[in-house]
């Protein structure tokens, strides 16, 4: 799916961002369309944002000639049950 190309595409980027490795970001797994990470606590502004524009890939419409980016919503928390949208 393109949803799932994208993800991969996202989880490739963070991982060649050199901001990512001096931010501790550990891309840990995808799970259909959303995908799992960690970081130290203190740099969790910086590695939302690092995360966020890795995850902005550009698709190209055929039909319209335009590209568009699929929303990313980002969410955190010290453990998956206390998880909480951020943007």
């Amino acid at each position: 799916s393109t949803v799932g190309v994208c993800l991969n595409l996202a989880v490739r980027n963070v991982y060649r961002d050199p901001r990512a490795s001096e931010l501790g970001i550990e891309m840990l797994l995808q799970i259909h369309d959303a995908i799992g990470g960690q970081y130290p606590e203190e740099n969790e502004e910086e590695a939302l944002k690092v995360i966020s524009e890795n995850m902005a890939i550009p698709i190209f419409n055929k039909r319209t000639g335009e590209y568009f980016a699929i929303a990313v919503e980002l969410a955190s928390g010290p453990s998956w049950g206390e998880v909480k949208k951020v943007r």
